[in-house]
């Protein structure tokens, strides 16, 4: 009796450990996630718009960040970043030849994109902060980001009636233009000559956020990316 007593006793005090240690575990995974968010993160992603340029890769201070390089009219996607001012390079593929570089600081909880394009044989970048906030029921948010060296300066149509710019530079972005989910037209025609011009259907959904990116040097295009 006292030996089964004392086995009772043995596996209560196993079982008060079990808790503790369990408690202390799980306390210490949430001060992680709390320093975490104390320290805060942002979210950076590269679209490759320099055409006739191999794949590239993200650098910042010198750390690559993305697996995958990424190709001509590609996205990495959004990339965790801890805040504050890097330097961002962009690398071809397993190379240390810089295509361009520029500094960024990250905002905490923000959402930034860096776009590469060239003008003539200079490879440069263009940096947005990418607004998530969600537009209105039964609408999407799109702007346009002009990435083409065809196209200095561009106006951008909506099913060839609504006019969302009269005279985008190259390298500019608009701001977004809060536009019903579906499918419409969108078409770059450059300021200088009617005959340049590219146009791309596209189904925008209901509450997401987009941007449209005219690229090239010699053929012209429209891209779109999701960022929401």
């Amino acid at each position: 009796m006292k030996t089964q007593t004392r086995l009772s006793k043995l596996m209560l005090a196993f079982a008060a450990f079990l808790t503790l240690s369990s408690i202390m575990i799980l306390s210490s995974c949430s001060k992680d996630d709390d320093d975490d968010d104390m320290n805060g993160a942002a979210n950076i992603q590269v679209i490759h718009s320099a055409e006739g340029t191999g794949r590239v890769e993200l650098y910042l201070d010198n750390q690559k960040v993305n697996n995958s390089a990424v190709a001509y009219a590609q996205s990495s996607g959004y990339l965790r970043t801890t805040t504050g001012t890097k330097t961002a390079e962009i690398k071809l593929e397993g190379s240390t030849q810089v295509v361009s570089s520029t500094n960024v600081n990250f905002e905490s909880g923000k959402n930034y994109t860096i776009y590469v394009t060239k003008s003539g044989t200079a490879a440069s970048t263009v940096t947005t902060s990418d607004n998530t906030t969600s537009p209105t029921a039964g609408n999407a948010k799109v702007r346009f980001v002009n990435l083409s060296a065809l196209l200095s300066n561009a106006t951008i149509m909506l099913d060839n009636s609504l006019s969302l710019s009269g005279n985008l530079a190259f390298g500019s972005t608009t701001d977004y233009s809060v536009v019903s989910a579906g499918q419409h037209n969108f078409k770059a025609t450059a300021v200088s000559n009617a005959n340049i011009t590219a146009n791309n259907n596209f189904t925008v959904q209901d509450g997401k956020v987009y941007t449209i990116y005219l690229i090239g040097t010699t053929n012209l295009g429209l891209n779109i990316v999701t960022h929401k």
